[in-house]
């Protein structure tokens, strides 16, 4: 029979973890919510364009949520036993890997943007404007990856309050940039899709820049330095690969799996795109 317990520093210790996590992934609604509705007032085509694009962004999202999350799985660990060098080593692996990764996907973005599209849908204005989206919010993409590992990891050893300050900065960049970029006002260009790019693009580098201002002069549970990153313990990464590739290819199987979806849909019309990408918003709230 299950008991369920009466201690009220479990349940003050778990609200204190989960609820900043909760708001966290309300922001990241937010943000996506704002992007949709602006970017929409501009049409069909336009947010269709980026509806597809984002699929490259979204499966890359996944893939660094397995990552980080394997990596937990062994940070906790060692971080209970006090052992701050075998996280440092394991942080060494992970970013590593992190950046590998992130620089197919920027490739994916700078090189072939429109045979990208391509696999989506048929439409050549929304393949054409989908590829100039992508060209820039690819740049985005290696800020994203190291923030939002780093965000991760730092859950793993209870500093969870710190990504609120992140994403909260990041949602009120964000909105403003796009507002002065996709639509001209305040007297800069008028720039459509391209202005949502470059405005988040701006506000990953700003979550990068606050992260790293953090973890260098107020972390104190880790302690990474940049020197704790250039070497590779070998017994460490046998082990990492053990446990982090299976979570990893999960990942990558589901997040390439979901998007079979969004070849469907996109098959079915331009139309059809636009308001998938609407529900969608539904959905991830």
């Amino acid at each position: 029979m299950m008991k369920i317990t009466k201690d009220r520093k479990f349940y003050k210790l778990l609200l204190s973890i989960s609820l900043p996590i909760a708001i966290q992934n309300i922001i990241t609604f937010a943000v996506s919510m704002i992007d949709t509705i602006m970017v929409g007032s501009l049409g069909e085509v336009q947010l269709s364009a980026v509806a597809i694009a984002n699929n490259l962004f979204f499966i890359l999202m996944i893939l660094m949520f397995g990552l980080a999350g394997g990596s937990n799985i062994m940070i906790s660990q060692y971080f209970g036993k006090g052992d701050k060098k075998s996280i440092h080593k394991i942080l060494s692996i992970m970013y590593r890997v992190c950046i590998g990764i992130t620089l197919i996907f920027i490739g994916i973005g700078v090189f072939i943007p429109k045979q990208f599209m391509s696999i989506f849908t048929a439409d050549s204005a929304v393949i054409k404007a989908g590829a100039s989206y992508l060209k820039i919010i690819c740049i985005g993409y290696l800020f994203y990856a190291v923030t939002n590992c780093t965000i991760m990891i730092l859950r793993s050893v209870k500093t969870v309050r710190i990504s609120i300050v992140v994403y909260s900065i990041s949602l009120i960049v964000n909105a403003f940039l796009n507002w002065v970029l996709i639509f001209g006002n305040l007297g800069a260009p008028k720039l459509g899709i391209k202005g949502a790019a470059i405005a988040t693009v701006i506000a990953r580098i700003i979550e990068f820049a606050i992260v790293l201002i953090f973890i260098a002069f107020y972390e104190e549970k880790i302690r990474i330095k940049i020197k704790h990153l250039l070497k590779i313990d070998k017994l460490m990464l046998k082990d990492f690969i053990k446990i982090c590739t299976p979570v990893l290819f999960n990942e990558l199987l589901w997040s390439t799996g979901a998007s079979m979806i969004s070849i469907i849909v996109g098959r079915l019309g331009t139309d059809i795109v636009a308001a998938n990408s609407i529900n969608t918003v539904g959905i991830n709230l």
